[in-house]
């Protein structure tokens, strides 16, 4: 059955399905939120800001506890926006709960549209793993995290030969993903598109439902949780729990959680509550199961 423009955009819209704040006021309290964090973070951090990680000039930012291992764990955590706003401060969420436990937290910026395409963000954040992996080569194991979009361009890493770059292919351990897009087509025929500008096949090819196959043979090892909150919109329940049984059946290790209480927005800002929130909890569980073992440097030699 055909599903008309207004009843997509609703289905699409996470704003519109929180029970918090109205739909008008949401978005602006997610971004002042993010700042607020951000500010905290760089006080309580050794950082370095607007690292260039691409030949285009773009940006990453980075997060280092004060006292820092050699071979820390080191969290890529890519911020959401519909692919076409910067929500720079989400990634300080993440840094501040995980500041006692001595993991290092870097935030990379892309290209969002109109300027950027879906394809393009998707290179750029693969271009931010390879930095990374490059910067800390003793690291004894990288993790993505991302939110929304993040969630889709994190999925995006997935069914990538990490060999072609000259790194191991087991380069990312673990993945935690926040409320991803993991089927990008619905979104051809909504609000969302309107500066993204996707044809059909445009979105299915950066659509992570579509590489199941590819990221199971390259990224089986890869270690997934993907979360959503209770009061996000069902479409992104469904997405969620639609792409984890997929890779799950293709022989990867999965776990769909349902996050009580929150929505697409503070799933994320609750981040910041360290050891009181369940899914920094998880995070740190999966990290610690993943990165216990000190693997040999993750950028090949020679």
């Amino acid at each position: 059955m055909e599903v008309n423009r207004e009843d997509l955009d609703f289905a699409y819209s996470p704003s519109r399905w929180s029970k918090r704040l109205p739909a008008d006021k949401i978005a602006e309290d997610h971004l002042q939120v993010g700042k607020e964090a951000f500010e905290k973070a760089k006080l309580q951090f050794d950082h370095e800001l607007d690292v260039v990680y691409t030949e285009d000039n773009v940006c990453l930012n980075l997060f280092h506890p004060k006292t820092v291992m050699p071979d820390a764990p080191v969290l890529i955590y890519i911020h959401g926006g519909y692919w076409q706003l910067v929500c720079e401060g989400d990634g300080a969420h993440l840094a501040l709960g995980l500041q006692n436990n001595g993991i290092i937290v870097v935030c990379p910026k892309y290209t969002i549209a109109p300027k950027g395409t879906m394809q393009q963000m998707v290179n750029e954040i693969r271009q931010a793993v390879v930095f990374v992996a490059k910067r800390y080569p003793k690291t004894r194991g990288i993790f993505l995290s991302g939110h929304s979009a993040g969630g889709h361009l994190a999925a995006m890493c997935l069914p990538v030969d990490w060999t072609a770059f000259g790194l191991k292919q087991d380069i990312i351990k673990g993945m935690l993903l926040f409320s991803g897009v993991f089927d990008v087509t619905p979104l051809v025929h909504t609000y969302v598109n309107k500066p993204l500008k996707m044809t059909e096949a445009e979105a299915k090819a950066v659509s992570p439902v579509k590489y199941i196959k590819e990221s199971c043979q390259l990224s089986k090892h890869c270690k997934i949780i993907a979360a959503v909150g209770e009061h996000d919109p069902p479409a992104f329940l469904q997405q969620s729990e639609d792409y984890c049984q997929q890779l799950e059946n293709g022989g990867m290790s999965v776990k769909y959680v349902v996050v009580p209480g929150k929505d697409h927005f503070d799933i994320v800002h609750s981040m910041s509550l360290g050891n009181k929130n369940m899914m920094t909890q998880e995070l740190l569980k999966l990290i610690s199961m993943c990165a216990m073992a000190r693997p040999s440097d993750e950028v090949t030699q020679g």
